[in-house]
């Protein structure tokens, strides 16, 4: 069954779309990613500098085993790729380079956390 049409969400734009999350056609949601990734501050600047590089490095290959922590919990083997902040850098920054604020997550686990923690902040 097709999803109805409906009107793109920015003004002005006289195309249609499915997408009921975004609201966006494709070409004004593309629009609408390239401006976010032009407006956001580097990784530099946001706290994950060489210093981070090397604890999420270390922490990935010693404490997590390369294994995704979540899925590894509920039984299931799974490489992990990413390393979380507990507490988001953006809240507090001196614990960015803390073991015990870092979890060791496959992408799919990595995107539910923050899923999670912005469904929780709303």
């Amino acid at each position: 069954m097709h999803k109805p049409f409906k009107a793109c969400a920015r003004p002005g734009c006289p195309e249609v779309t499915t997408d009921r999350q975004s609201g966006y056609c494709p070409r004004c949601k593309q629009k609408m990613a390239r401006k976010y990734d032009n407006d956001r501050a580097s990784s530099n600047q946001r706290g994950y500098d060489y210093m981070w590089q090397a604890a999420r490095a270390h922490y990935l290959k010693s404490y997590a085993k390369g294994l995704c922590e979540d899925c590894y919990e509920k039984g299931e083997l799974k490489a992990a790729q990413q390393v979380h902040h507990i507490v988001p850098i953006a809240e507090d920054k001196t614990k960015r380079l803390e073991y015990n604020n870092m979890r060791a997550l496959c992408r799919e686990c990595h995107d539910a956390a923050h899923r999670g923690t912005k469904d929780s902040m709303e």
